[in-house]
């Protein structure tokens, strides 16, 4: 069949089509307690509205018998049906969307689930659950008093910390000499030999403290070259008697703590280096001080709201605790998956608590664009080559949801955390 006569058939069936309804319509049935099923019936003016839209994004491809640009509306119609159809379907999905939000004034959680969704013509008709969040009355959260937090570390200890650990790291290693023995984090070369387990190692290296062996690095504490030992050790499980031999060891020295070290870490001089593990150590410090401040916080803002999330929320919470875990939610004894409810059932309370602070708060509330840039600065910070497309790899996956709102998360966090009086 030549186009034309597609073209002229195509034109009889527009002259006969019936009148289709007019105007929109929603109807909505609570499954259960925050869960909505929603059906839309679009009002048939705005489908065929976009129906014109489309043919404009369309307008360039190619059409056959047509110059570039020049195709009519029928021939492009009846060439890209199918892409057109599906072009209108999802516009007018989100236009659904935004009437639904509108008439009905649900707040969704993540974006709605479509059981269903149909166009022919210009009727479109389409079947959406949403995932309510729940009302409450927002507490007090700005300006909270707390107390200080236990600190295991200061500043300065976590500077020391870090300084003898770059001695180490840039440190010599030397060949044992007359008077050494085993001590942790040696280097040595040893026989091993478990008969009842079949195993025997000869000239095995093994770096004192890697706990490669249960019952091994204790009973080796001590030992000079050419000792022999005997002692009980585990392999997979089992125990055995075990037989060990030292043959010659390497120890590391600590590099001095002056220019050389400073020099090997890529800084002028050793002053320049302290500066530098300091600024470190007092971002750690900060860091792990604010953790402990938000946690603090969460647990005020938990116990101070009165409300129940609902239980599809704080279930999803719960064996995604679970799975972070590394434990199968099946095979969990009911006792054992209660408790992963409870602390599911509270995180998904502060979520809610955090996501009403945002809205409530101008300084506080972030857009999806300014997350996602925020993103991408933190990422090209770190680092990371590409960072557009490991981007729209994350739109691809499905990875991309997650982290805005963790972004998001964290942005409302750190502004509670300045809003916090912490009593000393």
């Amino acid at each position: 069949m030549t186009l034309a006569k597609e073209i002229g058939d195509k034109m009889n069936e527009e002259s006969t089509a019936t009148v289709e309804p007019v105007g929109m319509s929603i109807t909505s049935e609570e499954l259960e307690y925050c869960k909505f099923k929603v059906g839309y019936t679009a009002d048939p003016e705005a489908v065929k509205k976009l129906r014109v839209e489309a043919l404009g994004e369309l307008r360039h491809l190619p059409v056959p018998g047509f110059r570039p640009g020049k195709a009519t509306d029928l021939a492009i119609r009846l060439k890209y049906k199918d892409r057109i159809e599906e072009w209108v379907k999802q516009k007018m999905l989100s236009v659904a969307n935004d009437d639904i939000l509108f008439d009905t004034k649900i707040r969704p959680i993540g974006s709605p689930n479509v059981e269903s969704s149909k166009l022919a013509g210009s009727k479109f008709t389409c079947q959406l659950v949403y995932l309510d969040k729940p009302k409450f009355e927002l507490k007090q959260y700005d300006g909270l008093e707390i107390h200080a937090p236990h600190m295991e570390k200061t500043e300065e200890e976590i500077a020391e910390f870090f300084l003898q650990d770059l001695r180490k790291k840039h440190g010599d290693v030397r060949p044992y000499e007359d008077g050494d023995f085993v001590q942790p984090n040696d280097k040595i070369t040893l026989t091993y030999d478990v008969p009842s387990l079949e195993k025997k190692e000869e000239g095995q290296l093994y770096i004192v403290g890697s706990n490669a062996l249960l019952g091994l690095d204790d009973n080796l504490m001590g030992m000079a070259p050419g000792e022999s030992r005997k002692f009980t050790t585990e392999i997979d499980g089992k125990e055995g008697e075990c037989e060990v031999t030292l043959h010659m060891g390497m120890k590391n020295t600590m590099c001095a703590a002056d220019d050389t070290l400073a020099q090997k870490c890529g800084v002028k001089d050793f002053d320049e280096l302290i500066k530098t593990v300091r600024t470190i150590a007092h971002n750690q410090y900060t860091t792990i001080r604010n953790s402990k401040i938000a946690e603090q916080i969460k647990n005020r803002l938990v116990a101070d709201h009165d409300f129940d999330p609902p239980t599809w929320l704080y279930d999803m919470d719960a064996q995604h605790i679970a799975s972070q875990e590394g434990v199968k939610w099946d095979e969990l004894e009911e006792d054992v998956k209660n408790k992963y409810l409870e602390r599911g059932k509270n995180n998904s309370k502060f979520t809610l608590i955090l996501d009403s602070i945002a809205q409530a708060e101008p300084d506080v509330d972030v857009a999806d664009a300014e997350a996602i840039e925020g993103i991408k600065n933190s990422l090209m910070q770190r680092g990371l080559p590409n960072v557009e497309a490991w981007l729209q790899q994350s739109v691809k996956n499905g990875t991309l949801h997650g982290m805005v709102a963790q972004f998001k998360t964290d942005f409302t966090m750190q502004w509670l955390v300045e809003h916090t009086k912490v009593i000393e």
